[in-house]
């Protein structure tokens, strides 16, 4: 949990009491079916409110049901006892049903990133508390201003830090609240479901091994393929959305284990007989399967439909006329900033920037880095068509780097080709040399020779010069074609280190909150984000209109 997650509980909750304080002097005895409306609609707001900023953060669906439905009653309960004992009761119904509801609806929204998510809660929760108290005060005939006007500072302060936290959560790739969604243990959700159907395989031990996953919405595999008689070892990991799915039931084996948020547990059992052995949460809502055979296939796992596999002459052809790719010697650089640096670097581009937001920079250090091969231009649009057949291309922009492109999709069409995403520390020595220069061609910036938001080389720019530090959109742009901007290469002749795209690379930024770490800048960031030494990160399932790529590959398997 981190400071915006309570704060935003707590606008929650104090607005609750003080619509509740508000309604509760605007209704009075005999207002039968007004009192009943408002508990049931207090309580399932309550509840659904409560229920879902605990499960949010904790992934524990019971703890959200029940703490939830707690709070649901206490708003709802007192509310609907204007009218009268049923009121009373359809509060306390409501208060139940909107814990669970809440408990629901955060479980839904865990794999999704809570900067879209936060506004439109808040948006839809203040309209309906403005709702129900314009709805009782029209009912009742009661003078509502005056009652508002005595909450009136309390209520301003409320609203002053809804704002806040509003802003916070639309700010994209800066919003404390970000690290309260992650793929969680380390896990990348976008990776793993696409393993719903796998084989177990066998070690050295002659133990048949197997990983299964907990996500959100299922196990993964979903279907394991055993053979009879071959001891198997089940290892269980959850990713941080996984709800009841934590609770891995194995009823023919008598198996029952709590998946731990961090870290994994396991089990072994040894099947006797050819057939199916289900297994299933504990609430007997997400299943899956062992299928023990006697014999097991070699044949390789089907992928989606979307991803097309390489054909035989793909093949061929991937390994005969590789893209264009670059060598980079073996040997040490400098990676990252120093402390002074980024204090003269701030001072040259002026602007609001702060030293704090670059400090993952430091400490600068020598890095040795092995030869290896980096792709000379970002992987085109066209390119990743032929991988993923589903990828969009706007209008006359195929030769434009691909976006809109999540980490696993990324790591997979490299690997499709034989390759690898390279590693930050390659990808930085690679834009800058050994000089230690802070652009792929020098110290200064030069809007010419890379595509940010001062540039206006997709379209106009969208700064007033190219020393304010501001990203707001303020008129059209874009990635430019690959191949653009000669003038603007590395030390070793590698194109758009600098700008178009911010870059995935394998490296984890933090692994425990489960963000990989992005490289170079683009096209609506500002010109200090071009530096080679800039860190974002981002978590890995995030698709974004300047998220794209390059692959790598090791000297020896060029």
């Amino acid at each position: 949990m981190t400071g915006p997650y309570y704060g935003a509980l707590i606008i929650a909750i104090a607005s609750l009491v003080i619509t509740g304080l508000i309604i509760n002097r605007l209704l009075k005895k005999g207002d039968e079916m007004l009192g009943m409306m408002a508990g049931m609609t207090m309580g399932m707001l309550a509840g659904v409110t409560v229920g879902t900023f605990i499960l949010l953060p904790t992934g524990n669906f019971l703890a959200g049901v029940m703490i939830g439905s707690i709070v649901g009653i206490f708003f709802g309960v007192p509310i609907g006892r204007f009218g009268g004992f049923m009121g009373a009761m359809e509060g306390l119904m409501a208060g139940w049903m909107g814990g669970m509801m809440g408990a629901m609806l955060g479980q839904m929204m865990r794999p999704f990133n809570l900067n879209i998510f936060m506004p439109f809660f808040f948006i839809l929760f203040f309209i309906t508390i403005a709702g129900l108290i314009y709805l009782v005060h029209s009912r009742s005939k009661k003078r509502v201003p005056l009652i508002i006007s005595r909450y009136g500072a309390m209520a301003a302060v409320i609203a002053l830090i809804a704002i806040v936290n509003i802003d916070f959560s639309i700010t994209p790739k800066a919003s404390p609240l970000q690290g309260l969604v992650s793929s969680g243990s380390g896990i990348v959700e976008e990776e793993v479901r696409q393993r719903k159907k796998m084989t177990a395989k066998v070690n050295d031990n002659g133990v048949q091994e197997i990983e299964i996953v907990a996500l959100n919405d299922n196990y993964y595999p979903k279907e394991v393929i055993i053979k009879k008689g071959v001891p198997v070892r089940v290892t269980l990991k959850a990713g941080r959305h996984s709800g009841c799915l934590r609770d891995f039931v194995l009823p023919s084996f008598n198996i029952n284990k709590i998946i731990p948020t961090e870290g994994s547990t396991y089990f072994d059992f040894t099947p006797k007989k050819n057939g199916e052995i289900p297994f299933r949460c504990s609430m007997d809502m997400y299943h899956g399967k062992f299928v023990v055979v006697d014999e097991i296939s070699e044949a390789p796992v089907k992928k989606s439909s979307s991803l097309v596999p390489p054909s035989s002459g793909d093949k061929a052809k991937a390994s005969v006329e590789k893209p264009d790719m670059v060598m980079i010697p073996s040997g040490e650089f400098t990676m990252g900033s120093s402390e002074k640096e980024i204090v003269d670097i701030i001072n040259k581009f002026g602007g609001k920037a702060k030293p704090v937001w670059y400090k993952n920079e430091t400490p600068q250090k020598k890095i040795f880095v092995k030869d290896f091969y980096i792709d000379r231009y970002e992987v085109t649009n066209s390119q990743y068509k032929r991988f993923k057949s589903d990828h969009v291309i706007p209008f006359d922009r195929e030769n434009h780097p691909a976006v809109n492109v999540k980490w696993a999709e990324a790591d997979a069409y490299c690997r499709w080709l034989g390759k690898r995403l390279p590693t930050e520390e390659e990808w930085e020595k690679a834009a800058r040399g050994t000089d230690a220069r802070q652009f792929p061609w020098g110290n200064d910036f030069d809007k010419a020779k890379a595509n940010t938001a001062a540039s206006g080389l997709g379209g106009e720019a969208r700064v007033g010069s190219y020393k304010e530090e501001t990203t707001a959109s303020l008129f059209p742009g874009g990635t430019i074609p690959v191949r653009s901007l000669e003038k603007g290469v590395s030390p070793y002749g590698v194109h758009d280190m600098a700008g178009n795209a911010w870059e995935w690379t394998d490296t984890w930024y933090d692994k425990e909150k489960g963000l990989k770490v992005l490289k170079g800048g683009s096209w609506i960031a500002p010109p200090i984000s071009a530096r080679s030494a800039v860190r974002l990160a981002d978590n890995p399932f995030v698709m974004s209109n300047d998220y794209g790529f390059r692959c790598a590959s090791d000297r020896t398997a060029s």
